[in-house]
């Protein structure tokens, strides 16, 4: 895994006085001032792509004063964009996965204590996630720290590597191939059969043809038996993961191989035929984008949006989505009634508000239309391919209007000259993440900008 180096930047306005400067500060100078005022660590992972989820997160803490008086008096608080080195020194037993994005809290020697994935905007969630620390410091401190040094002091022990994979698991950690290969190595007789067992394996989502991979493939009815009780969700998470991993692992190598290894490993957890060439597609597009072979993500990045993404299906899309909603809405109003007749006064003192609720396929589609315009925009200057990443976010913003799309539509009009087009566009943005009440701030920047901007 790829360390970087720290970023740190001033990003939220309550704090902008506790934020480090960041040409002159190192995790390393956040540690000494911790220890020196005998305060936590109270660590932003903003993500690198997602902007709205960046916005998400900010309000969130601007609008929850306990959390802002708790991170000012309580923590040493500050931003970053990537994973120190410090708190996964060694990645053979666990790390951060690039895409890790959240909250990341740590005592004041940089173990871990808590980590929350992902950005809320629940009233007081944070404040809430604040006292849920506290009372794990009340008993016992860092688990994760306990259960780190007993593995270091004997990782041939079964139990101390196991009990590491879980509590790993719990706080969203990837574990590294190392801790998996320990566990497969040393694995107690009775533990072979447990269906439990072989869930909590699989929920470390190994790589394709890993050593733990193919232990738990080796008994297919234990396997299937133990699979098949996981929540489709989650196994669809898992399965997912495991793509991730193993093609970051072949673009770390450069091994079109494994590439292809990866790929059809995706394809064959889909039952549609058509469904599983795709996702095979998909892969090895990825792998292309990530060791950066222009030549080749180009011209398959074409045939797969033009083949997969027509035009006729943005239609249907909207035609699923007008019979998804009308369904959700009957279903809602008889679900209301059914509470009215059971309990008449209780439901009968407040307002239950509306909302229209949208179709998973429709914003799918838009995600993955808009991520094929931006890689193919970051990739080129050529009028040609900037008119076919156009095409392609147009398609995404008639899927489903974000302030994502809306943003790089506004990048790639920028880039092909059309100045006017693309400032209205990234008014478009801002209104769309003032319809979420969120800041705007990162999203209102000056049009000059919008060129250079990665994000």
């Amino acid at each position: 895994m790829r360390i970087q180096t720290i970023v740190l930047f001033t990003l939220f306005s309550f704090c902008s006085s506790l934020a480090f400067n960041q040409e002159s500060n190192t995790f390393k100078t956040i540690l000494t001032k911790a220890g020196n005022e005998n305060k936590n660590i109270w660590m932003y992972v903003q993500s690198n792509n997602c902007q709205l989820c960046n916005a998400l997160a900010k309000t969130a803490l601007n609008s929850d004063e306990s959390i802002q008086y708790i991170l000012k008096h309580e923590y040493i608080f500050y931003t970053t964009t990537t994973i120190p080195f410090e708190i996964q020194p060694d990645t053979s037993v666990y790390y951060f996965p690039e895409t890790f994005f959240g909250m990341i809290i740590t005592d004041t020697k940089g173990n871990i204590l808590a980590v929350d994935a992902d950005a809320r905007n629940h009233p007081n969630y944070y404040t809430n996630f604040s006292y849920s620390i506290k009372n794990k410091e009340m008993h016992g401190g860092s688990l994760l720290h306990q259960q780190l040094q007993a593995y270091n002091l004997n990782n041939k022990n079964f139990y101390n590597a196991y009990n590491l994979l879980k509590t790993l698991l719990d706080f969203n950690i990837e574990p590294g191939n190392s801790l998996l290969n320990r566990i497969v190595e040393t694995i107690p007789a009775d533990f072979v059969h447990s269906t439990t067992f072989i869930q909590t394996l699989a929920k470390a989502a190994p790589t394709v043809s890993s050593t733990l991979f193919k232990y738990l493939r080796k008994d297919t009815r234990l396997f299937s038996e133990s699979w098949y009780q996981l929540p489709l969700s989650l196994r669809m998470s898992i399965n997912s993961r495991i793509l991730t991993k193993s093609l970051n692992r072949a673009i770390a190598d450069t091994n079109f191989v494994y590439a292809v290894e990866a790929a059809q490993f995706i394809a064959n957890t889909y039952n549609n035929k058509d469904e599983g060439n795709q996702q095979f597609d998909a892969a090895l597009l990825q792998y292309y984008y990530g060791i950066g072979d222009t030549t080749q993500f180009m011209q398959k990045a074409l045939r797969y949006y033009d083949r997969y993404f027509p035009a006729t299906l943005i239609d249907s899309v909207h035609t699923a989505d007008s019979i998804y909603a009308a369904h959700n809405n009957d279903a809602f109003m008889k679900q209301l009634k059914k509470m009215n007749i059971q309990n008449p006064t209780g439901n009968g003192n407040y307002f239950i508000k509306r909302t229209t609720i949208i179709s998973p396929n429709g914003i799918r589609i838009a995600g993955e239309l808009h991520k094929g315009a931006k890689q193919l925009y970051e990739m080129t200057n050529d009028v040609t391919y900037l008119n076919k990443a156009l095409e392609w976010n147009s398609k995404s913003i008639r899927a489903n209007l974000n302030a994502d799309n809306a943003h790089t539509q506004a990048k790639i009009l920028y880039k092909l000259g059309k100045h006017e087009e693309a400032i209205q566009w990234q008014k478009t943005a801002i209104n769309e993440v003032k319809k979420k009440n969120l800041d705007t701030e990162w999203f209102e920047q000056n049009p000059e900008k919008l060129q250079s901007s990665k994000s």
